[in-house]
């Protein structure tokens, strides 16, 4: 089984546009929260009841980071300018 983490929604396109390029640090620190106790609670499950069970953790939040503060490294240029088509006219 693939578990997902929640990729840090205080980083997405319409609130970057609306905090003018900022994310939003209150959202993002309650996912990462979030995050960390789905993560002990797949280790605690793997630890008891579902021993041979075989759960992935899928680090969604860090690897959107990693890809938002490096954009070069994957092929990108930018990311947190032009949120929204309107924004690159000028």
């Amino acid at each position: 089984m693939l578990v997902v983490s929640v990729p840090p929604l205080g980083c997405v396109p319409s609130v970057l546009y609306k905090s003018h390029g900022q994310c939003a640090n209150t959202l993002n620190n309650a996912i990462r929260s979030y995050n960390d106790a789905l993560l002990n609670a797949i280790i605690s499950l793997q630890a008891t009841n579902f021993s041979d069970a075989h759960i992935l953790y899928a680090n969604a939040y860090d690897l959107a980071l990693k890809i938002l503060n490096n954009p070069q490294s994957f092929g990108m240029y930018c990311t947190y300018s032009c949120f929204c088509p309107s924004a690159c006219i000028s």
